[in-house]
C-alpha cells in the first residue's frame, strides 16, 4: 500500500515547518523589565562576593544576568553608566574570581551612587 502523498519524504519538512509555526508562541523570549534585570545582577554580584558557588557557576550566574541586563537596557532605550557597565562586561572576556570581586563591587556602586 502506497503512503498518502502528504506522507512522502518531499512533503514532511514543509508540513513539519507550517505545524512548528503555527503552534510555536508568537513571541518565545520576552527581555526581562530593567527593574528585575537589574535585581537579577545584584544578586549575581552578591552570589559572587559571598563565593556561594565556584568560579565557573559564578562566571556564569554573572555574566548571564549581565547579558539579560544589557538586552532589557537596549530593549527600552536605556543608556546610563549602569547599561554602558553591562554592555562593557558582556562584550569582554569572563574574568577569574578577583576579576568578578571588581566589577561587583563597581556594578554596586554604579547602583548605589544616585
Amino acid at each position: 500500500m502506497r503512503n498518502p502523498f502528504w506522507l512522502q519524504p518531499a512533503c514532511l519538512f514543509p508540513l513539519a515547518l507550517i505545524f512548528s509555526l503555527l503552534f510555536a508562541p508568537a513571541h518565545a523570549s520576552v527581555e526581562p523589565a530593567y527593574p528585575q534585570a537589574l535585581l537579577k545582577v545584584k544578586e549575581a554580584t552578591e552570589a559572587v562576593l559571598g563565593r556561594t558557588g565556584t568560579e565557573g557557576c559564578l562566571q556564569g550566574k554573572l555574566m548571564n544576568a549581565m547579558v539579560e541586563l544589557s538586552n532589557s537596557c537596549d530593549a527600552s532605550g536605556r543608556k546610563d553608566s549602569i547599561c554602558n557597565f553591562a554592555d562593557k562586561f558582556v562584550m569582554s572576556s569572563v574574568p577569574p574570581l578577583a576579576g568578578l570581586d571588581d566589577a561587583a563591587q563597581q556594578f554596586l556602586k554604579l547602583t548605589s551612587s544616585p
